[in-house]
């Protein structure tokens, strides 16, 4: 197993006694790379001193990952499970994505309803390529723009149940990720219009759109609905 592996294990399953004990091997170990490859010589000190910086460092990266997990998971449980109907005015626009282990194509759902809960119309997306699932919901919400683009009167309220989504597109961070295109693209098309808002809710309260993109649909194309298939109107009832 190589070092840095071993100290993981040590470091997650172990007492501090142990750690320390991994903290003077690994130490051992890169002055004897030093001295070997390198040709330098280390005094003891200066490898102890090496080493516990490395697992200091490793400790504190640890700690961050799990800060980050935690806050995740109370802004997931933060949040509602049940849909909720929008303010009068309002239209509240589900999406989802649905991705397939292996498949080389995804599938986007849409349900748009007004303040009654009655559904306005659907539209189920088929598109080629081999995506990752934050890439698909981010493709899904740019699809969800355009498809709302054009309606008058209303404000609209975007839902989708990605919350890394959600965050990155409504955060203020340069994104350099492969799919940091789509999110400036929402982005820009959401701070030019000041009647789309754009939020996350829980699976439970997107059932919906998720049964949606279930639909079947011709590869690289859509179907617009005007009234609601009969495999999604049970949800649609319990939603309201």
């Amino acid at each position: 197993m190589p070092v840095n592996g071993l100290l993981n294990r040590l470091c997650s399953e172990t007492s501090d006694n142990l750690i320390k004990v991994a903290s003077v091997i690994w130490g051992v170990w890169w002055a004897r790379n030093k001295c070997v490859w390198d040709g330098q010589k280390m005094s003891p000190a200066i490898a102890m001193h090496w080493s516990s910086k490395q697992i200091t460092n490793w400790r504190q990266a640890q700690d961050k990952r799990k800060a980050a997990r935690n806050q995740l998971e109370r802004d997931r449980n933060a949040y509602t499970t049940r849909w909720s109907v929008p303010n009068h005015g309002e239209l509240k626009l589900n999406v989802d994505a649905s991705v397939l282990d292996g498949a080389n194509f995804f599938s986007v759902g849409m349900v748009l309803r007004d303040h009654h809960g009655t559904f306005v119309k659907g539209r189920v997306l088929k598109i080629a390529g081999k995506v990752e699932v934050i890439e698909a919901e981010l493709i899904g919400i740019l699809e969800a723009l355009q498809w709302i683009k054009d309606i008058q009167g209303y404000s609209v309220i975007i839902e989708n149940d990605s919350l890394p989504s959600v965050q990155a597109i409504n955060g203020k961070s340069i994104n350099l990720l492969e799919a940091g295109i789509f999110i400036e693209q929402a982005r820009e098309f959401i701070s030019s219009r000041n009647w789309i808002e754009l939020g996350f809710v829980k699976k439970q309260a997107n059932k919906v759109a998720h049964l949606m993109a279930g639909l079947p649909c011709m590869l690289n194309g859509f179907i617009d609905l005007l009234c609601p298939p009969s495999c999604m109107l049970e949800t649609l009832v319990s939603d309201i």
